[in-house]
C-alpha cells in the first residue's frame, strides 16, 4: 500500500477552495494545509479567536491568582452559565460544567440507586463508556441493563421509538437514551422519547454529546430531569466543556463526583444547591469554562445570519453530500433527511478479512494515501463498517465532491454487476438542473456550484471552473440582473435606480450565490472594454430600493474616492452617505483633504480627537503589535494574534463602563416612574493613551500600518488578510462596541464591491500606492454600510443636495433611547398630528423619520438593537398618542382622565422600561396641564381622528451609524466628568441606551448634526 510522504503526489489531487467567503470560514481554524479534514464530530476544533480569549484568560489569571481565585472567579463563572444558558434555552439555576459529557454521564448514572431487579435501558446506539458506567452501576445494586437494538438504516421516528419501547417493563426504572448518537449520528425524536417514559414514571438521562451547536437546541423544551453534553465538538469550545441540565424538581438529586466546598461564600442563598455541589472542584484551570461567551460570539457571528444560518448551511451540505456519496457507491440513503443534523453516517458492503484491533483498513487507507481524516467503523458489529462524514463551516462542497471520487476509487465492492458508478437523478427541473448524477447543487435555487458537470445542457460561455451557463444569465436562473448578471443579495423587489449608467458595475459572476460553495466570482464574458459609471446623481428619489441599489451607489463612492490631481473632475461626484463632513472647516479639508472619503475621515478622527484612541488598557497589547510590525512583520497577517486578547479588554472595560454609571436604585413615584433626575446626566469616559512628544498616536499609526498593508495586498490581489484589515477598521471606529455588523456579512458585501470594482474600474486608471489606500478605506466603509440587516428592508432613498438619505421602518417598541424629550415640543407634536389625522380620509399619518443606529449591548450575550439618536420628541409623542387611543377605546376607562399609574403598566406590557416609562410620563403630565392639549384630544375623540394612532407599529427612520459622527456633549459643564472630554465617544451612545442602567442625556443635550433635509413618510400599523 503506497504511503504519503513529502512530494508525494496524491491522486486525485485534494480540493482547492477559490471562493473568498468561503476562505474566511476555513481560516477561522487552524488546521494543517495538507489534510482535508472531514472529523470535526469526533473531538471538535477550536477557532484561532477562540484560542486568543481563552489565553487572555490564562494571562489575567496569573497577572494576580489570588484576587482571581477569591474575588473575581465566581462572578465570571456565573457570567459564562448565563451565556450556555441561553444559548441551550434553559435555565441557569440546573446548569452545572463539568470536564465532559462522559465526566456528566458518570456523576448522574453513579448518583442513582437501584434494588435488585430493577432495569435500566439503553440503546446499542449509546457510547461505549456510557454502557460501561451502566453496567458498573447495575453490577453494585443488582440492577439489569437491557439494551434496545434500533435499527440501522433507519425508516424514521417511529422505529426509533417503538425500539426502545420494546424493551420497557413494569421493572424498568432508568433509561439513557442518545439525543444524537455518536455512531449513527440519527436525530432522535428525544422530547417524545422523554415524554413517553416519564408517563411510565421511568427516570431518563438524555445524552446529547453532539447537540449543541449543531442544531437549534432548546433544552427546557425537551424537559429531561437530566440532559448531559458537550461544547467542545460542535461548539467549537476549548475542550474540557461539558455541562449537565438538570430539571428543577431533582436539583437535590445529585451528587458530586469531588466533594469540595462551595466558591459562592457570598449571598449564598442566592445560587442553588447544584451551584453549591459542583461550582468548585479544586484549583484548576477554568479558563476554557470562562471562554464560553466567546465561543458563543464565535457561532453567532461567523456568517451573516448568525447561528441559525451556520446550523442551516451544514445541514444542507450534509444532506447534498450524503446523496451524491450513496450514488457514487451505489448505498441506499439510510434514514430520512429530518433526522440529519451536519453529520451523516453511511453503511458500507461488510469487511473482508477477520476482525482487527485499531483503525480499519479504509480508514488507515483514506489517511495514509489520501490525508483524508474520515472516520470509518466497525458498527455495530463486526463485519458490518460505516462511514461518517462531518460537515463544519470549515468544510466547502469540493471536498465532497473529491471524496466521492477516493471512495470510489477504494471500494470496487460498491460496483459489482454494475455498468455505471451513480444513478440518474431523475429528470431535470423547470431550470434544467438534475439531468444527471454529476450535478451536485447547493445554490439556493437549484443552480450549478459551476465545479464539473453542465448546468442542465445549456449553451454559451464557459464558467471558471470547467461548467458552462448561458452568456450572460444565471445558473440559477433567478435574482435581480443587471447588464446580464446576477447581483450579490438577490430581492424579490425589482426598483432599481431610474438613471442608473448604461455601464454601471454589477457583479459578473458563474452563479455564485451561495457563499458556502461556489468558487470566486470571475470576470464577465463579454468582450466589450468595461467603462467606468459617471459619477452623478440620481434624477429622482427611490421608493422600495433593493439591495443592489445601494450596492451601486456604494460602487460609485468608491471611484469618487480616488484622487485625481492631474485632472480635476468635471462630474458631480455622487450622493454620500449621511452624516457628511461639508461643515468642517476649510483648514480641516486642507489638512487631512477631501473629508468626505473615508481615508480622510479616519486620520481626521484619529488625529484630531484623543477621545477616539485606543483605550488605555489595549495600548501595551497594540504597541506590541506595531513594534513588531516596525521589524518587519505584516500587521494584516499578525491581526488575528491579538484580536481575541484585546476583544477581551474591550469587553472588560465595556463592562466596567456600565458598572461605573450605574447608580443606587431610586424609589419610584406612585404611578411606577422615576423623576429624570433619578437618572446620571454624567459622561464617563474610558481612557485613551494621549499622543506626546514620546508617545505616538497608537490608532493612528495602526490605522496608517494597516491601510498601507491592504493597499498593498489590493494592488497585488491578494486577499487572504483583508478580514483583518475589517477588524482593525471596526475596532478604531469603536473599540468597545465593535463589530459594528457581523464580520461575516461586512467581508461578504466588501469582496463583492472589491470584485465589481477590479473587473469594471481599475484597469481604467493606473492607481498609485495612494488611490489604492482611497479605495481600501472606501471599501471598508461602503461594506460595513451595506453589511447593516435592515437595509435589506429599504422603503425610501432620498437625495438632498449632495446627501444620500436611506429610510428603513422601525418597529416602535423595540427601539431603546439615550436622550429625554422636551414636554413642551411633544405636546406642540400631538397637536400637529391630531389635526394631520383629522384631514385624512385614508392611509397613515406622515412624519419626519427618526435617526436611529445600531449598538451592540456590552454585557456579556453581546445583542443588537436600535437606539434613537435624533427624533425623541416624535418618538414620546407617538407611544403618548397610542396610549391616549388605546386608553379611551378601552370600556372601563372612555370616560376618565388618563391614568399614570394606567401608563406604567402599558410601558411595562410594551416592555419599553424605565427610560421610556419615566419620559413619556412627563409628557402625559404636561397634557393634563395644558388645556390647548386637552382641547385638542378631546377633539381628536370626537371625530375619530384619535383612534387612527392605536395601532402605530412602525415608524420610519433614517438610518445611520454612530461611529461615523463626532457627537459633542452640550449640556452644562458641571455634569461633565474631567476636564479634556470634548466630545462623546461612540461607546457613550450604547451605555445611555441600555435598558437597566439608570443614565439619560437631558433633552438636547448631545449634538449630532442634522441631514439638510427630510421626507415625510407614513407611520405604519
Amino acid at each position: 500500500m503506497a504511503t504519503h510522504e513529502p512530494g508525494h503526489a496524491i491522486t486525485p489531487p485534494h480540493p482547492v477552495n477559490n471562493d473568498s467567503t468561503q476562505a474566511v470560514y476555513t481560516s477561522a481554524w487552524t488546521h494543517r494545509a495538507d489534510i482535508v479534514y472531514m472529523d470535526h464530530g469526533a473531538f471538535g476544533g477550536v477557532p484561532a479567536t477562540v484560542m486568543a480569549a481563552q489565553t487572555a484568560i490564562r494571562r489575567r489569571i496569573e497577572e494576580d491568582p489570588h484576587n482571581f481565585f477569591e474575588r473575581s472567579f465566581p462572578a465570571e463563572l456565573q457570567r459564562s452559565k448565563e451565556a450556555l444558558a441561553r444559548f441551550l434555552r434553559c435555565d441557569v439555576a440546573g446548569l452545572v460544567l463539568v470536564p465532559g459529557a462522559t465526566h456528566a454521564m458518570n456523576i448522574v448514572i453513579h448518583s442513582q440507586r437501584f434494588q435488585p431487579g430493577d432495569e435500566i435501558v439503553t440503546t446499542d446506539h449509546a457510547y461505549s463508556s456510557v454502557k460501561m458506567a451502566l453496567d458498573t452501576v447495575a453490577a453494585r445494586d443488582g440492577a439489569i441493563v437491557r439494551v434496545a437494538t434500533v435499527p440501522f438504516p433507519s425508516k424514521g421516528d417511529d422505529e426509533v421509538v417503538a425500539a426502545i419501547e420494546a424493551q420497557l417493563s413494569p421493572r424498568t426504572k432508568f433509561a439513557v437514551i442518545d439525543h444524537l448518537p455518536s455512531r449513527s449520528a440519527l436525530i432522535f425524536p428525544i422530547a417524545r422519547i422523554v415524554s413517553n417514559l416519564e408517563a411510565r414514571g421511568i427516570e431518563v438521562l438524555v445524552d446529547g454529546a453532539h447537540a449543541p451547536g449543531m442544531i437549534e437546541l432548546d433544552v427546557a423544551a425537551i424537559n429531561a430531569p437530566y440532559y448531559v453534553a458537550n461544547c467542545h465538538k460542535w461548539m467549537c469550545s476549548p475542550r474540557g466543556i461539558g455541562f449537565i441540565h438538570v430539571r428543577a424538581d431533582r436539583h437535590t438529586q445529585l451528587r458530586p463526583l469531588v466533594v469540595a466546598r462551595s466558591p459562592h461564600m457570598v449571598n449564598r442563598g442566592a445560587f442553588s444547591p447544584l451551584q453549591h455541589a459542583f461550582d468548585w472542584l479544586g484549583t484548576t484551570d477554568p479558563s476554557a469554562y470562562l471562554s464560553i461567551p466567546a465561543v458563543i460570539e464565535f457561532l453567532e457571528t461567523l456568517m451573516p445570519g448568525g447561528y441559525p444560518e451556520l446550523v442551516k448551511r451544514n445541514h444542507d451540505i450534509a444532506i447534498k453530500a450524503r446523496t451524491l456519496l450513496c450514488e457514487t457507491l451505489n448505498i441506499p440513503e439510510p434514514c430520512p433527511e429530518h433526522m440529519i443534523g451536519c453529520m451523516s453516517t453511511m453503511p458500507l458492503p461488510d469487511t473482508i478479512g477477520p476482525q482487527r484491533e485499531g483503525m480499519l483498513p479504509l480508514q488507515r487507507r483514506l489517511w495514509d494515501e489520501f490525508r483524508c481524516q474520515m472516520p470509518v467503523y466497525a458498527w455495530p458489529t463486526h463485519p458490518r463498517r460505516v462511514f461518517r462524514i462531518s460537515v463544519q463551516a470549515f468544510n466547502f462542497w469540493k471536498q465532497y465532491e473529491w471524496l466521492a471520487e477516493v471512495m470510489k476509487g477504494c471500494l470496487p465492492e460498491c460496483f459489482e454487476g454494475i455498468d455505471r458508478p451513480r444513478k440518474p437523478r431523475g429528470p431535470p427541473d423547470a431550470n434544467g438542473n438534475g439531468k444527471d448524477g454529476n450535478e451536485r447543487s447547493l445554490l439556493p435555487n437549484g443552480g450549478s456550484s459551476g465545479a464539473g458537470g453542465s448546468a442542465g445542457g445549456s449553451t454559451g460561455g464557459s464558467t471558471q471552473n470547467g461548467g458552462s451557463r448561458q452568456n450572460g444569465s444565471a445558473p440559477n436562473g433567478s435574482g435581480p440582473k443587471l447588464n446580464g448578471a446576477t447581483l450579490l443579495y438577490p430581492s424579490p423587489r425589482t426598483q432599481s435606480l431610474s438613471t442608473r449608467p448604461s455601464t454601471a458595475s454589477t457583479l459578473t459572476s458563474q452563479g455564485c450565490l451561495d457563499p458556502y460553495v461556489s468558487s470566486a466570482l470571475s470576470p464577465s464574458s463579454s468582450n466589450t472594454p468595461p467603462q467606468p459609471p459617471p459619477p452623478k446623481h440620481p434624477t429622482a428619489e427611490l421608493t422600495d430600493p433593493t439591495i443592489d441599489d445601494l450596492q451601486i451607489l456604494s460602487l460609485l463612492r468608491i471611484v469618487s474616492s480616488i484622487p485625481l490631481p492631474s485632472s480635476p473632475r468635471t462630474l458631480p461626484p455622487p450622493p454620500l452617505l449621511f452624516p457628511t463632513a461639508a461643515h468642517k472647516s476649510a483648514g480641516c479639508w486642507t489638512a487631512f483633504h477631501d473629508l468626505e472619503t473615508e481615508a480622510a475621515r479616519m486620520r481626521y478622527t484619529l488625529g484630531t480627537f484623543p477621545e477616539r484612541g485606543v483605550p488605555a488598557s489595549c495600548a501595551p497589547v497594540v504597541a506590541a503589535l506595531l513594534a513588531d510590525c516596525a521589524l518587519g512583520a505584516d500587521v494584516l497577517a499578525a491581526w488575528p494574534t491579538v484580536a481575541g486578547e484585546l476583544r477581551a479588554l474591550c469587553r472588560d472595560e465595556g463592562l466596567r463602563l456600565l458598572e461605573q454609571h450605574s447608580r443606587p436604585p431610586t424609589p419610584p413615584a406612585d404611578d411606577g416612574a422615576l423623576a429624570k433626575s433619578a437618572f446620571s446626566a454624567t459622561i464617563i469616559p474610558y481612557a485613551t493613551l494621549p499622543a506626546s512628544p514620546t508617545t505616538p498616536n497608537l490608532a493612528l499609526s495602526l490605522w496608517t500600518a494597516a491601510l498601507a498593508a491592504a493597499a498593498h495586498a489590493l494592488s497585488t490581489n491578494t486577499t487572504t488578510h483583508l478580514p483583518s484589515f475589517l477588524s482593525i477598521h471596526s475596532f478604531l471606529l469603536d473599540p468597545l462596541s465593535s463589530p459594528s455588523v457581523p464580520p461575516a456579512r461586512q467581508l461578504t458585501a466588501f469582496h463583492a464591491l472589491l470584485t465589481s470594482f477590479m473587473t469594471d474600474h481599475a484597469p481604467l486608471h493606473p492607481l498609485t500606492p495612494h488611490s489604492w489606500q482611497s479605495v481600501a478605506a472606501q471599501l471598508a466603509a461602503e461594506s460595513a454600510w451595506l453589511g447593516i440587516k435592515k437595509l435589506h428592508k429599504v422603503a425610501h432613498v432620498q437625495f438632498v443636495a449632495h446627501q444620500q438619505l436611506t429610510y428603513v421602518y422601525v418597529t416602535l417598541d423595540h427601539l431603546h433611547r439615550a436622550e429625554f424629550s422636551m414636554p413642551a415640543r411633544v405636546l406642540e407634536l400631538v397637536r400637529e398630528l391630531l389635526a394631520a389625522a383629522g384631514e385624512l380620509i385614508v392611509g397613515g399619518v406622515c412624519i419626519a423619520p427618526v435617526t436611529v443606529t445600531y449598538c451592540r449591548s456590552l454585557s456579556e450575550d453581546g445583542r443588537k438593537f436600535k437606539t434613537i439618536i435624533d427624533g425623541n420628541n416624535r418618538a414620546t409623542a407617538l407611544v403618548l398618542l397610542r396610549f391616549l387611543a388605546l386608553h379611551y377605546t378601552s370600556a372601563s376607562t372612555s370616560t376618565s382622565t388618563p391614568s399614570p399609574s394606567y401608563l406604567a403598566r402599558y410601558t411595562t406590557a410594551r416592555g419599553l422600561g424605565k427610560k421610556w416609562l419615566t419620559d413619556v410620563t412627563a409628557a402625559l403630565h404636561a397634557l393634563l396641564a395644558c388645556p390647548m392639549t386637552l382641547a385638542a384630544v378631546a377633539a381628536a375623540r370626537q371625530s375619530a381622528a384619535l383612534t387612527r394612532f392605536a395601532r402605530v407599529k412602525k415608524i420610519p427612520a433614517l438610518v445611520t451609524e454612530e461611529a461615523r459622527f463626532q457627537t459633542v456633549w452640550v449640556a452644562g459643564a458641571g455634569e461633565r466628568q474631567g476636564e479634556g472630554v470634548k466630545l462623546l465617544q461612540p461607546v457613550q451612545q450604547t451605555v445611555f441606551s441600555t435598558r437597566g442602567v439608570r443614565v439619560a442625556i437631558p433633552a438636547k443635550g448631545q449634538s449630532h448634526g442634522r441631514s439638510l433635509g427630510y421626507r415625510a413618510l407614513p407611520v405604519r400599523w
